[in-house]
């Protein structure tokens, strides 16, 4: 399958954090970065924390930018078909 882009606008840089996890609640991939002003891609290769190819099926994100003043969190889903 495709990779999955993560796009998303911030009005300041701000420190970002995307977790990924199964249905079973088993957290399979996190990436942390450092985002701009505007607008912003994290990507994930549909590899999980040890370098395999995930399994098809839905997952949950938890997608969180923190500007050292305040933070804002995403918490959604997505379906990996292979």
């Amino acid at each position: 399958g495709a990779p999955v882009h993560f796009n998303f606008n911030l009005t300041k840089p701000a420190a970002i954090h995307l977790v990924l996890f199964a249905v079973t609640g088993e957290q399979i991939f996190q990436v942390q970065a450092r985002g701009v002003a505007g607008s912003n891609n994290l990507l994930w290769d549909l590899r999980n924390s040890v370098g395999s190819t995930v399994s098809s099926g839905l997952y949950i994100y938890f997608l969180s930018a923190n500007d050292g003043e305040a933070q804002v969190q995403a918490i959604g889903k997505v379906a990996i078909l292979h």
